[in-house]
């Protein structure tokens, strides 16, 4: 057989820093905002004030929001939680706000500012409730304390607000432990609003001590500097840095508001040395060019991770929190995609994009990698570049899965005096999959009104249209075009695997709000095998023209699983009527084995009203019986449930 030739181009872009001395060179992530308000839920007005931690596995971030606007402004806050495996594809906590406020006692105006840190086995937050409706009001700012063991369920410290005031007009932004004693960072201003950052010490987080020999400890830059005002910060600590065991981050700008951030290092925590700044400039930014709200970094080996809560426009219903992520140690290219993601088929020329950013394109060579995830068979093609900007190489010989197989694209990058690859996009999942199988695709759905303005999705039937590909864990979830006008109640929809050209239907239903201002909205199908999506559908959804679902269960029911006996899988089914105090019922199905201990939870999460079917997969389980129980109500905790059910099934290999 005549080998055939795949042109692939690899454009890149020059991302030039915006930093040209100081330790951190940050790059904009291309789809920011990466956490944003909901829609219709507890954080659908405004996201204001966060922290993040990376706690060795995942990143958390402890965020404040509300949703309405009944009081002005910041009052009325809560505390959510959502967490990452990469910083900046985000999930939040299904049973959000984790921290509430109480209307009537002391804290009753609400929170600002969470601060979380781990020290040894213990979580820690320290907060800040509003004197007032201005958070720059000349009062005193009061802050609580409260401890975990996991960083979601937390214990105040007391009844009472804890500690002495720092003074009037202080707001703290952030707090370190050095090994032996705490550092809080506090913003000051005085009655001609000149703006300060200083210094407090404790050793027991309590109780705390401005450090007046010392503070402050970094000035704003007066009258005509980009710094003139100063606020919010954030500070790293690193024991075993040789040159500067601090680093801060803090937030500027200077005769009218644009905001900007700025960079200090400390060998000690009290005098600061400060670089060549800002470092980053909010009006070069492709999102949030008004102003900065907050500041979050994280350092993870040579790696630096800077989080900001900014405004697109001028006020804090337009709040998101963007992610930069700081490459100044290595060259690297990110944002890989290739763009076409089936039809691969050995003939057709596909092009696939990258950023690169490092300005110096003289000293290494680039490098492509096509891996196939079935086989974990790669082929490697080197880019031939023709100038600074753009390269393009040539595969003589495109890499082979079967005849449709699945495949990931990633690139690396190497120093053409040493050989060593000094940056591998897979370590940063930069990467991007498609396949030649397929496609799967929706051939029908029905799309029907719950109530009011909520709807559903239901009666999807998934087929596989692929000639030779068996495609395994199938999916389906919906979101709308932009994002925007959108609020989904439940998660997706498992299809189990399906041969070729087999299909299958479901009738469970995906869940949706939509705002009232919506007219017409582009809802986008999501297919998804192993949790990635490879396929998708456009769905034109107008709400004039969906008629209401009349069919909505009277009772809660648990049936019995089918087929039963089985092996591997069997589906379970169940029907959650409409409970008028929520308007969604809060649902678990758990699997217990004979003895009763818990070997799967199925669902675990809140659900609209209908009928769901979910597919148990037991392959790698005992032959033996197994109980399954739902529990469906107000609450999922035993003293308010109003369905608990169980039913037996049997497993036999």
């Amino acid at each position: 057989m005549k080998t055939k030739q795949l042109y692939r181009t690899l454009f890149f872009l020059i991302l030039f820093p915006f930093l040209i001395h100081s330790q951190t060179n940050f790059n904009e992530y291309f789809e920011n905002p990466v956490l944003k308000r909901s829609v219709k839920s507890w954080d659908s007005y405004s996201i204001l004030t966060s922290s993040v931690v990376f706690d060795g596995e995942k990143y958390r971030m402890y965020y404040t929001a509300k949703g309405s606007n009944e009081e002005s402004s910041i009052l009325g806050m809560d505390i959510g939680y959502a967490t990452s495996e990469n910083g900046f594809d985000w999930e939040k906590e299904l049973n959000n706000p984790i921290f509430k406020h109480d209307t009537l006692g002391w804290e009753k105006n609400g929170y600002i500012e969470p601060i979380v840190l781990k020290v040894d086995n213990q979580w820690q937050m320290w907060y800040l409730v509003p004197p007032s409706d201005e958070p720059r009001a000349r009062e005193i700012f009061q802050m609580g304390y409260a401890t975990s063991k996991d960083g979601l369920s937390w214990e105040r410290y007391g009844e009472e607000k804890y500690g002495e005031p720092l003074g009037i007009n202080v707001i703290p932004y952030d707090i370190i432990y050095d090994g032996s004693k705490y550092l809080m960072y506090y913003n000051e201003w005085d009655s001609e609003s000149n703006n300060t950052i200083g210094v407090a010490v404790s050793e027991d987080g309590i109780h705390w001590v401005k450090d007046t020999f010392n503070n402050p400890v970094i000035v704003g830059g007066g009258d005509g500097a980009l710094n003139k005002y100063i606020w919010n910060c954030d500070v790293i600590f690193e024991e075993n840095n040789p040159e500067y065991a601090f680093e801060m981050w803090y937030i500027g700008y200077g005769d009218y508001r644009r905001d900007k951030i700025f960079y200090a290092k400390s060998k000690d925590g009290k005098n600061w040395l400060e670089a060549d700044n800002p470092i980053l400039d909010c009006e070069q930014m492709r999102w949030s060019r008004y102003y900065y709200e907050d500041v979050e970094v994280v350092k993870r080996g040579s790696k630096y991770q800077l989080w900001v809560n900014g405004l697109s426009e001028h006020s804090i219903e337009n709040a998101g929190f963007g992610y930069f992520e700081d490459f100044s140690s290595c060259m690297h290219c990110d944002n890989v995609v290739c763009n076409t993601k089936y039809n691969l088929n050995g003939s057709t020329p596909e092009e696939f994009t990258a950023h690169l950013c490092n300005k110096d394109c003289n000293n290494f060579q680039v490098w492509a990698r096509i891996e196939c995830d079935l086989t974990k068979h790669s082929e490697l093609y080197r880019m031939v570049q023709s100038d600074q900007s753009n390269a393009e190489f040539i595969i003589e010989e495109p890499v082979r899965c079967n005849n449709e197989g699945f495949f990931t694209f990633s690139t690396f990058l190497k120093n053409m005096e040493t050989n060593e690859v000094v940056f591998d996009s897979r370590n940063f999942d930069m990467v991007d999959k498609y396949t030649t199988a397929g496609p799967v695709k929706a051939i029908s759905y029905d799309l029907e009104m719950l109530s009011g303005d909520k709807y559903v999705i239901k009666n999807i039937e998934l087929k596989n249209f692929s000639d030779e590909a068996k495609i395994n864990q199938l999916s389906v979830t919906v979101k709308s075009k932009n994002n925007l006008g959108v609020n989904v109640l439940n998660s997706g929809i498992p299809f189990g695997n399906l041969d070729p050209a087999q299909s299958r239907l479901r009738e469970s239903g995906i869940a949706f709000e939509v705002d009232n201002n919506v007219d017409e909205l582009e809802l986008v199908l999501e297919i998804r095998s192993n949790k990635t999506v490879y396929w998708s559908q456009s769905i034109v959804f107008d709400p004039v023209g969906v008629e209401e679902e009349e069919n909505i269960p009277t009772e809660y029911a648990l049936n019995q699983n089918y087929p039963n006996p089985f092996n591997p899988s069997t589906t379970i089914k169940y029907s959650i009527p409409n409970v008028e105090t929520l308007g969604h019922a809060s649902v678990r199905l758990v699997v217990y084995d004979i003895l009763g201990k818990e070997v799967a939870t199925l669902v675990n999460e809140n659900q609209n009203p209908g009928y769901y079917e979910v597919e148990f997969d037991a392959s790698k389980m005992a032959t033996g019986i197994y109980i399954y129980e739902l529990q469906a109500g107000a609450s999922t905790s035993s003293a308010t449930n109003s369905f608990v059910e169980t039913k037996k099934m049997l497993m036999i290999k």
